[in-house]
């Protein structure tokens, strides 16, 4: 394992989670809702218009737009104020790109969607949704996460310091997505919890 990129990934972490008060209930706020939000000048708002997006709040220079959230977003955000709301509150802002890997001098890198703290448990989660059911193979996703499971690890306890130490879960999230039995034995070989839309319904 080399040092210096466990100390990457540390500072990945460090960059992107939120733990003060108000700038969590304002991140709940924005992944709450099934909108997605921006102000543009009033100049630009046709270039929008033509990628759904629709005003909503006309002022004086800028103007509101909004538009359904992209369903691989949605799923994202409505797991992030999952989480919010039960509890953890340390929370990352956006999703991070962990590197895990060289080949050929090229630095692969892996996408977390969500990491979530409390005072036990770091939830380290991805998330996988498709517009209409079926089938998807996730050998190549389960078998990256495998690979970087270890370096994560050290990064989260670079991160908070050898005190902190938590037990690190890690969950693969779909929506109309149909697991394989492969995929599933994989993933429970490398201790990765699975939760569907029907489980994710529940919370």
């Amino acid at each position: 394992m080399m040092k210096n990129k466990v100390n990457i990934i540390g500072s990945l972490i460090s960059e992107i989670m939120i733990d003060d008060a108000l700038d969590l209930k304002k991140e709940y706020r924005k992944r709450n809702s099934s909108m997605e939000k921006i102000k543009v000048p009033n100049s630009s708002v046709n270039n929008y218009v033509n990628e759904n997006w629709s005003v909503s709040r006309e002022l004086k220079k800028d103007s509101w737009l909004e538009r359904e959230k992209k369903h691989n977003f949605k799923l994202t955000d409505d797991l992030w104020a999952i989480f919010y709301r039960m509890g953890y509150r340390e929370l990352a802002s956006s999703l991070v790109k962990l590197p895990y890997g060289e080949t050929d001098d090229i630095i692969k890198k892996k996408q977390v969607d969500i990491i979530a703290k409390d005072d036990e448990t770091v939830l380290i989660v991805e998330c996988k949704s498709s517009l209409r059911r079926g089938r998807r193979n996730l050998q190549k996703d389960l078998n990256e996460t495998m690979l970087l499971k270890g370096e994560i690890a050290a990064g989260i306890k670079s991160h908070y310091g050898k005190e902190f130490k938590p037990k690190i879960i890690w969950v693969y999230v779909t929506k109309n997505i149909i697991w394989s039995e492969a995929d599933i034995n994989l993933a429970q070989k490398a201790k990765i919890n699975v939760l569907t839309e029907n489980e994710v319904s529940y919370y």
